[in-house]
């Protein structure tokens, strides 16, 4: 309950879809492609990890740079408008393809071999609402639909009701 009340503080919409997303979205062994075109789990993941998460675009020129900083530093990454094709120098990253070299934990990204920090995460995002990926993606990818359903606005709507009628009753 906790854990629940602490991300819908940080902007989760309130819904037992959205939850039970979030679960999957955190305890997966693979990392997360998120189908989010209202764009709600893009300001969550925000607000979870805070200001050292480094956001930008699949088609960023300074992607590489950023993905090897976060790689190194043990940081979050959340790489925003992610096409149905995903980019090939994410592949070793998505299988997590890390190699030990001595003490070091070593991932190769392209051509350049980086020192893998345990702490680092990476979040994709596409806003498609009805995107198509080949089977190889899921194996790489844990997919997760974020895509609001008429049952989860209700319970959104219906949240945001009680707490401005009751809430106390909402915190119950």
């Amino acid at each position: 309950q906790h854990t629940k009340r602490t991300w819908i503080n940080q902007h989760l919409p309130d819904d037992q879809m959205s939850i039970e997303n979030a679960i999957f979205l955190k305890n997966s062994l693979k990392w997360p492609l998120i189908i989010d075109p209202q764009n709600q789990v893009s300001k969550w993941i925000k607000s979870m990890e805070g200001a050292s998460l480094k956001t930008c675009k699949s088609d960023d020129p300074l992607l590489v740079r950023n993905l090897e900083q976060s790689i190194r530093l043990g940081e979050a990454i959340l790489i925003e408008n992610v096409g149905e094709v995903l980019d090939p120098l994410l592949d070793s990253i998505l299988r997590k393809e890390i190699h030990t070299r001595g003490a070091q934990k070593i991932i190769r990204l392209g051509d350049v071999q980086v020192e893998y920090n345990e702490n680092f995460r990476l979040y994709l995002i596409t806003l498609l609402p009805n995107p198509h990926y080949l089977p190889s993606a899921f194996i790489k990818v844990n997919l997760i639909n974020f895509t609001i359903t008429y049952k989860c606005l209700f319970e959104q709507f219906l949240s945001i009701v009680v707490l401005k009628e009751k809430p106390e009753l909402e915190k119950e």
